[in-house]
């Protein structure tokens, strides 16, 4: 299965053997093979909508992946959930979300030194010791060009000292913050919902351990 954001809502990519039906707030489709119709649920998340959920079936998901990732320009990025010696995490405020920081990869970079790289650019942090990853977040877009824009995030586990903040203004950072991580999920709106799956998913992990 896979999940991409559109416009703070999940268009999921599913096997034919999970179909269920859906109801008017969630959509739910089965893949003829027609990259055509994949273009029209992606731009009903890109206009405005009443629904919920997208899920789309088929019985090869990896065929209905590579025809919907290829209707994008792909861009990956990596980002960190960083935390420290008080278990504070740090955090960004942009373009009126609360976010964490990420960003692409520079050109030979490999995805672990590009969210190293990025977190202490956009908050402008030092010492930083990368661990293991969290999990992968997916979200779509149109830029400035008008051009669709797959982002694919690749969230890391950071530990650092708590320290000053520098909030990056060149890429529209007003605010670098540490905060207890329940906190930030139950107080700081408004949130990417992509950015609430790692988070929470990061505090679940956590948990088991």
């Amino acid at each position: 299965m896979y999940k991409i954001y559109i416009n703070g809502v999940p268009i999921y990519l599913n096997s034919f053997t999970l179909y269920h039906p859906g109801d008017e707030r969630n959509l739910t489709a089965v893949y003829v093979n027609k990259p055509v119709t994949l273009l029209q649920y992606i731009d009903t998340l890109e206009k405005k909508h009443k629904l919920d959920s997208i899920q789309i079936f088929s019985r090869d998901v990896e065929k209905l992946k590579n025809d919907f990732f290829n209707l994008f320009e792909i861009h990956d990025a990596g980002g960190g959930i960083v935390l420290n010696e008080l278990g504070e995490m740090l955090v960004i405020y942009r373009r009126g979300h609360w976010d964490l920081a990420k960003g692409k990869l520079d050109s030979g970079e490999s995805i672990e030194e590009a969210a190293v790289r990025e977190v202490m650019e956009e908050t402008g942090i030092v010492s930083i010791v990368q661990k293991e990853l969290v999990g992968i977040t997916m979200h779509a877009f149109k830029n400035r060009h008008g051009k669709r824009v797959l982002k694919r995030s690749y969230w890391y586990e950071m530990r650092t000292h708590k320290q000053t903040t520098i909030p990056q203004n060149e890429e529209d950072i007003e605010k670098a913050e540490w905060i207890i991580p329940e906190k930030f999920i139950s107080e700081c709106s408004p949130m990417y919902r992509n950015i609430r799956e790692i988070v929470d998913l990061y505090l679940s992990s956590r948990k088991e351990k």
